[in-house]
This record gives C-alpha cells, sequence and structure tokens, in this order.
C-alpha cells in the first residue's frame, strides 16, 4: 500500500526527519571507517557472499545502498557514521570479489537526500523518488553511466 500523497505534510515530515519543523544542519563527521580501532563484524555478510557466489556468471547483480535522507545518515553520532561506513565499505569489497555486479550507493548527500521534499521520514521516500531510483538503476547498469544521485561501483 502506498502512502497517501494528498496526505503529505512537509513539516510533520520534518518532524519525523529532525525531531522539529526547522531543518537542522547535517553533523560532519570524518570517514576513517579503515582505522583499524573502528572495526566492525557483520556475520550476516557470509549470507549474501553465499548468494552470490551460487548466482550464474551472466546474471547481473545489483547490491543497492538505498537513499536515506541525508540529516538521517549522521545521526546516532560518530559510532553510528563510523558502523555505516564500514558496513558500506565491507559489503562493497565482499560484493565485487564476484563477477558482474554492480553496488549503487544511494545513501550519499545528494540532489534527492537532501531534499526535505522527497521523503515522510528519514528512512522513507516518495513515490516520484520511488519511480525516479528506477530510472537510475537503468542507468546505472544498463547505460553505465555516473549520476550525481549515486556512486557507482562495478565488476
Amino acid at each position: 500500500i502506498s502512502p497517501q500523497t494528498h496526505k503529505y505534510s512537509l513539516s510533520q515530515a520534518r518532524k519525523h526527519i529532525y525531531k522539529q519543523e526547522t531543518p537542522l544542519a547535517k553533523p560532519k563527521f570524518p570517514d576513517n571507517s579503515t582505522d583499524p580501532q573502528f572495526q566492525f563484524k557483520f556475520p550476516q555478510a557470509h549470507y549474501m557472499e553465499t548468494m552470490l557466489a551460487s548466482l550464474p556468471i551472466e546474471t547481473r547483480k545489483i547490491i543497492i545502498f538505498v537513499p536515506y535522507h541525508s540529516y538521517y545518515q549522521s545521526s546516532g553520532g560518530l559510532e553510528n557514521v563510523r558502523r555505516w561506513q564500514a558496513c558500506k565499505r565491507h559489503y562493497k569489497e565482499m560484493a565485487l570479489k564476484f563477477p558482474n555486479v554492480y553496488v549503487i550507493d544511494f545513501m550519499i548527500d545528494s540532489y534527492i537526500t537532501k531534499k526535505d521534499e522527497n521523503y515522510w521520514d528519514p528512512l522513507h521516500y516518495n513515490l516520484k523518488i520511488g519511480e525516479k531510483l528506477g530510472q537510475l538503476i537503468y542507468k546505472a547498469v544498463i547505460k553505465n553511466k555516473e549520476d550525481p544521485a549515486y556512486i557507482l561501483y562495478r565488476q
């Protein structure tokens, strides 16, 4: 069931995103996810690795980091940011060991994730963005083109 667009409220969305109606600046944190003191374990990653290994070489494999709102990407403080950085790095490196893999990272600061009007809350974007993501995935995988909305890694 899709959200009822006529009930959308930007002020309500901002309350969900920022816990207030006024937007806040996104906190800045360094990317030091490769620093050994900030290593995290991802024990569930073996499920994806097993699945990728079982797929035929000619099968296109697409891994997507979804476009959470930009402000939310820094929520939870430095420890949480480091965990996300490490998670993305771990899954990207693991996936790119296999042939015909595309890793599309929408979880970046972009024209999609920085625009409050695209979201119902920090995690859920509107139908227009859902349609746009389909177009962007096609652009990345079929057209093999870059876009400021994502970072593309391929093998």
